[in-house]
């Protein structure tokens, strides 16, 4: 199935792709009376219909790697199911983002629950949670257009387990439009649930499907366990605290993140494969942290996470061979550290 662009124009469209979770299905039968833990996962893409890539953001430096890398296991899941259903060829990761509410197993609620805001200079998007009645939950997705202020409204529907992308063509000129998907897991805690049982739900939330990555438990779990479960609660093993450089700025956060000037396709055609490596095959991903001036230099460099060691040297000349568009803070730019994946595939 394709749904061509002409096609998108002005319309939203859902697409519903099965989601497996394997043992998670046992715990999803639920009480009128039980409430539910309802996990709301969103990634969100930039779109357009020529090239032919997966092309990766800039990280925010308090981002750890297992998050950075879930994130590009789940970008590159999606990627692979919707370029198929969609006639999209370039697919920009733009951000992603996890909301969990405790509910009842039929609530409508009186105010919307946010799960998602984004907002550019062209483009605002607010995705909500408007009712969850297990096993689904309705979704309000609005998108205005900032340069004529409309504003279309959708409503999107999911259920437990599965997946649901929107999207629309809002700039025809030059092809591009936002697909967001949002994957909904939700348990039911009733009072045979246990805390082992839960544990394992927060795992599989957590985990990446298609991928070699297991599921690990993230900073919030525990709180979870320990408010549902209290003296019965077990200890979950948490990721290790994400290391801080010194930020020669003083800032950490950002209101605008640093870009490549030439955008994030031209990051990664700067790569020089290693003519070696490409002889013997070898491939790899290589995540840097790399500091960007106020100038929107590259300026210092730490591998987080190495390939080989000729791969790991082609992915810091390409960082320093391009131009960024430095942090914004106030409308003053800023240096600060951010976590660049660089892929090295051969095709």
């Amino acid at each position: 199935m394709v749904i061509s662009m002409s096609t998108m124009k002005s319309i939203y469209r859902t697409v519903f792709f099965s989601v497996l979770i394997g043992s998670l299905l046992v715990f999803s039968g639920c009480g009128s009376k039980s409430p539910s833990l309802v996990v709301s996962r969103v990634t969100h893409f930039l779109v357009q219909g020529n090239g032919e890539s997966l092309n990766f953001p800039l990280f925010a430096e308090t981002i750890g790697i297992e998050t950075i890398e879930r994130d590009l296991a789940i970008a590159e899941y999606y990627h692979k199911k919707l370029s198929e259903l969609y006639s999209f060829k370039s697919f920009n990761l733009i951000n992603s983002a996890v909301s969990e509410y405790l509910l009842s197993s039929a609530a409508e609620f009186n105010s919307l629950h946010p799960i998602y805001q984004y907002e550019d200079s062209l483009t605002s998007i607010e995705l909500s949670l408007v009712r969850f009645e297990a096993p689904q939950a309705d979704y309000s997705f609005r998108i205005t257009d900032r340069l004529n202020h409309q504003t279309r409204h959708h409503q999107v529907s999911v259920q437990n387990n599965q997946s649901a992308s929107v999207g629309l063509l809002f700039d025809e000129a030059h092809n591009r439009g936002h697909l967001i998907v949002i994957q909904l897991y939700s348990l039911a805690i009733t009072p045979d649930v246990t805390p082992a049982e839960f544990a394992e739900f927060l795992k599989h939330k957590n985990s990446v499907h298609d991928s070699a990555l297991e599921g690990e438990y993230v900073r919030g779990d525990q709180k979870w366990m320990d408010e549902l479960f209290k003296g019965k609660s077990i200890p979950l093993p948490m990721p290790p605290p994400v290391p801080s450089l010194p930020n020669k700025s003083g800032l950490i956060d950002y209101d605008t993140p640093p870009s490549p000037v030439s955008g994030y396709l031209a990051l990664q055609k700067a790569v020089q494969y290693p003519s070696t490596a490409k002889a013997e095959g070898r491939t790899g991903r290589v995540l840097l942290k790399v500091f960007i001036d106020e100038h929107g230099d590259v300026t210092e460099h730490e591998i987080l996470k190495s390939a080989f060691a000729d791969l790991d040297s082609a992915a810091i000349a390409a960082t320093k061979s391009i131009k960024f568009n430095p942090a914004m803070k106030n409308d003053k730019p800023i240096g600060v550290w951010v976590t660049i994946p660089l892929d090295f595939k051969l095709k």
